[in-house]
């Protein structure tokens, strides 16, 4: 169950501002009073920052990352978002969620959002994908690509 709570357990400010609908998921991505990533489902919000209630957001990785940018971008213009806000959405979060899944699924879609990223932005998620090389529940197609990004 989702709850209207960030990290550290204090409540999310209530006004927020829907900006983005997950196309198919009913979820909204929006952001609160106090420049707070959030995603509301249920009639509750939750902060894109709180590692255990990401779930939701996993969606996203079964769009293309440019489809995403675009739409995302867009919306948060048309909601007068500035552009230092837009570029802290925390789409890290996103991918570090779809590789934690333990899923060859949600790991591909994530190497896709991944491979989106600047290479310097590649290299906090290194040691993350070694250590998910040798298990069992990777394709041998998604630890290829793996190898390829780490440039083996």
């Amino acid at each position: 169950m989702f709850i209207n709570e960030t990290t550290n357990g204090t409540p999310l400010d209530s006004s927020w501002l829907p900006i983005y609908k997950i196309q198919g998921s009913g979820f909204y991505i929006g952001i609160t009073s106090d420049n707070q990533w959030v995603i509301e489902t249920n009639n509750s919000l939750f902060s894109l920052d709180a590692s255990n209630r990401a779930i939701p957001i996993m969606e996203l990785l079964e769009l293309q990352p440019s489809e995403f940018y675009s739409a995302f971008y867009s919306a948060c213009e048309e909601k007068g978002i500035l552009k230092d806000i837009q570029q802290n959405f925390p789409v890290k979060k996103v991918i570090e969620t779809g590789i934690n899944q333990k899923s060859d699924y949600w790991c591909s879609l994530a190497l896709n959002w991944l491979q989106a990223l600047p290479m310097a932005e590649i290299g906090p998620f290194k040691s993350q994908l070694m250590d998910i090389l040798e298990e069992k529940w990777l394709s041998q197609k998604t630890k290829q690509r793996i190898k390829k990004l780490l440039k083996f």
